[in-house]
C-alpha cells in the first residue's frame, strides 16, 4: 500500500472476511474451479474488510487477491524498505492470523508465470472486465497447461445483497446527509435573501459550505 490500511470490524460491515472467503470458495466448488484472481480494488476491499486511500476519493488499496481452496494470497506490499505505519501493521497481523498470506505486489508476476508448476491450481477464474492487459498477457504466454476461465466475478452479486448491518449503516448515512443538506439549504436561503452584492454567493462558495457541513 502507499497509504495506511485500516480494518473494518464485523460490527461495521456485518460479515466476517472468513465468511466472505467461504462464499468465494463455494463459487469455486460449484463451478469446478481451483482458484479465482480478484483484480478489482473494491471487490478486494469488500472481501477482506479492509480499506485504504491509494486512489483519491476511493477507500481502496491497489492490490491483487488470489483465493484458492487452500490459500488466500494478498499481493499488496509495495516497498519492504519502508516501515509500515501502525494501522497497516495491525491489519497485516490480523490477516495473517486468519490465514491470509501478505505478498509483495510484484510477486503476482511470479505466481502467474509459475501456475503450470502449481499442483493445486489447474483451472483459474479471472474477471475479464477488471483484469489488466499485462496480467492477461502473462497468463496467455505462461499458463500453457492451466485453464484460464474468463467471466464476471461473483463478488459484485455478493456485494449487492446487503446484510442488516449494511442496511442500517446506509439509513444512518442518508439521515446524516439529509440533515447536512437541510442545514445547507437554510444557510443558502438566509444568505441569498439577506445578502448584498459584496457578500454574494457563487457556486464555489456554496460547494465549500456544503462540503464543510458533510465533513
Amino acid at each position: 500500500p502507499v497509504t495506511p490500511i485500516i480494518t473494518l470490524g464485523e460490527d461495521l460491515v456485518g460479515e466476517s472476511r472468513e465468511h466472505k472467503i467461504s462464499k468465494v470458495r463455494k463459487f469455486l466448488m460449484k463451478n469446478n474451479l481451483d482458484a479465482i484472481l480478484l483484480t478489482a480494488s473494491d471487490e478486494i476491499a469488500w472481501t477482506l474488510n479492509r480499506r485504504g486511500s491509494d486512489i483519491d476519493y476511493n477507500p481502496v488499496v491497489i492490490s491483487y487477491l488470489l483465493v484458492s481452496m487452500y490459500h488466500v494470497q494478498w499481493y499488496v506490499r509495495k516497498n519492504r524498505a519502508v516501515e509500515l505505519d501502525q494501522d497497516t501493521e495491525d491489519s497485516f497481523y490480523e490477516l495473517k492470523a486468519d490465514g491470509v498470506e501478505i505478498m509483495d505486489y510484484d510477486e503476482i508476476e511470479f505466481t502467474l508465470c509459475g501456475l503450470d508448476n502449481d499442483e493445486d491450481i489447474h483451472r483459474l477464474f479471472v474477471d475479464n472486465g477488471s483484469l489488466n492487459y499485462d496480467l492477461y498477457k502473462m497468463l496467455k504466454e505462461n499458463a500453457l497447461e492451466t485453464e484460464v476461465i474468463e467471466g464476471h466475478s461473483p463478488i459484485g452479486l455478493f456485494k449487492a445483497i446487503k446484510n442488516e448491518t449494511e442496511i442500517q449503516g446506509m439509513k444512518e448515512a442518508h439521515l446524516a446527509d439529509g440533515v447536512a443538506m437541510e442545514k445547507f439549504l437554510y444557510w443558502l436561503e438566509v444568505n441569498v435573501t439577506e445578502g448584498s452584492e459584496e457578500t454574494s454567493i457563487d457556486e464555489w462558495d456554496a460547494a465549500r459550505k456544503l462540503d464543510s457541513l458533510r465533513a
